[in-house]
């Protein structure tokens, strides 16, 4: 556990970009499929995106988009990029900040301890003499399953 805290962690510092590698990986994905749309204002803060299959009506102030995708993974979908692009915004404020390398980096800061050998573990009595059995088996309703495995 402790290696693989350590690993994230060196990981997430040796990072170049603001964001985790999913969420770059996702962006450029989304930023290539958004190359060619029209972007038409509803009002300051509202955009119509044509694409030809599927248009999207972005909202920035509330960051929502109809296609969904930009409340799902709190990152701007491609109808999202496309306006930010247009408005000349930077899309790293439109990121959610679980998507950033700062929490990344956050999350795997922590130190771990090594719990030691068994032998040297304080466990109060009382809860030493409390016996845990396995829960009862109960069998399924319906046919079982026939087993037809190769005998060899």
């Amino acid at each position: 556990m402790q290696k693989w805290f350590h690993d994230r962690l060196n990981h997430a510092k040796t990072l170049r970009t603001q964001l985790t590698t999913w969420a770059t990986t996702l962006l450029n994905q989304r930023n290539e499929e958004s190359t060619m749309f029209t972007v038409r204002s509803v009002d300051r803060n509202e955009f119509l995106v044509k694409d030809g299959d599927k248009d999207g009506l972005v909202n920035l102030i509330e960051r929502t988009c109809t296609c969904r995708e930009f409340q799902i993974n709190m990152l701007p979908c491609k109808h999202a990029l496309d306006v930010l692009h247009a408005c000349r915004k930077p899309f790293i404020d439109f990121c959610s900040d679980h998507c950033k390398k700062s929490s990344l980096v956050e999350a795997y800061s922590g130190v771990i301890r090594p719990v030691g050998h068994k032998s040297e573990w304080g466990v109060p009595e009382d809860i030493n003499s409390i016996v845990v059995n396995a829960p009862p088996w109960v069998s399924q309703a319906g046919q079982p399953k026939k087993n037809d495995s190769i005998v060899r």
